[in-house]
């Protein structure tokens, strides 16, 4: 399952890109950004907090209280978090906007993007389109 975030499903969850995202000169605090994306992850793999607990092993109190700020995950949890969302624990740190787990290796392969011609551009999407609907 392939989990897509966009700038309206993690509204004022803004963070720096390593892709030069429109968020890079934003001052938020690392714990509003957590907050707001692990809220917004677990809501998007249609997960209740008692599922996402039961998932990362934790209680649903403390999903609770760290989807409203109230308390810090140890690395330890971060990381149970991240793994049963199956996104990047970069994501939900604000350090990436990209909440894939290969959202870096991604921006380091559309760096050159720009510089192909129109018609290389449009074969590279042909190429990603039947890859993304399972045509080889």
């Amino acid at each position: 399952m392939s989990l897509t975030l966009t700038s309206t499903s993690v509204a004022n969850v803004p963070a720096s890109s390593e892709c030069g995202g429109v968020f890079a000169n934003k001052q938020v605090p690392t714990m509003s950004i957590f907050s707001g994306r692990l809220k917004a992850a677990r809501r998007l793999r249609s997960l209740t907090q008692a599922q996402l607990a039961r998932k990362a092993h934790l209680q649903q109190v403390v999903i609770s209280f760290f989807e409203t700020g109230r308390r810090s995950p140890s690395f330890a949890n971060l990381k149970r978090l991240a793994d049963a969302l199956d996104i990047t624990t970069d994501y939900l740190m604000g350090r990436s906007d990209s909440p894939e787990r290969f959202g870096r290796t991604a921006c380091q392969f559309l760096q050159g993007v720009d510089h192909l011609s129109t018609q290389d551009f449009k074969v590279l999407l042909r190429i990603a389109e039947d890859l993304a609907h399972g045509k080889s």
